[in-house]
């Protein structure tokens, strides 16, 4: 138990960390609307996920041989049900009038439990 404790703060600390440069794109590519909210959303996550895989993989589930094929296959399916999930709630919310940046702001807390669940008990599971 005290483990997981562990564990799920070294997540939220390095989730913040990836939060943080991963929606500054998100909120910069959504502003300036030069491509499709699909495309934008899936540089966001092509991006979250590259540097979440490493930082997640290395330093909170403490995975020596980060490059490995089954890891980056599972890993790869949760980043497409990712982006799946939030282009629709993006595309759903804009369809009522709300604005995509709210949108993908309002699905961080979503999207981070999802990712924790999956690392922590298929991806990289022990």
């Amino acid at each position: 138990m005290k483990n997981l404790i562990y564990v799920k703060r070294k997540f939220i600390f390095f989730g913040i960390v990836n939060v943080v440069f991963s929606n500054l794109l998100l909120q910069l590519l959504l502003l300036i609307n030069f491509v499709p909210i699909s495309i934008s959303t899936l540089i966001f996550i092509l991006f979250n996920a590259s540097l979440g895989y490493v930082m997640y993989g290395k330093f909170v589930f403490n995975i020596s041989k980060i490059i490995n094929r089954k890891y980056i296959i599972k890993y790869f399916f949760t980043l497409i049900s990712s982006w799946f999930f939030l282009n629709i709630v993006i595309s759903y919310a804009s369809s009522l009038k709300i604005s995509p940046n709210l949108s993908s702001i309002i699905m961080i807390p979503f999207l981070a439990t999802y990712s924790f669940l999956m690392q922590k008990y298929w991806i990289f599971k022990n």
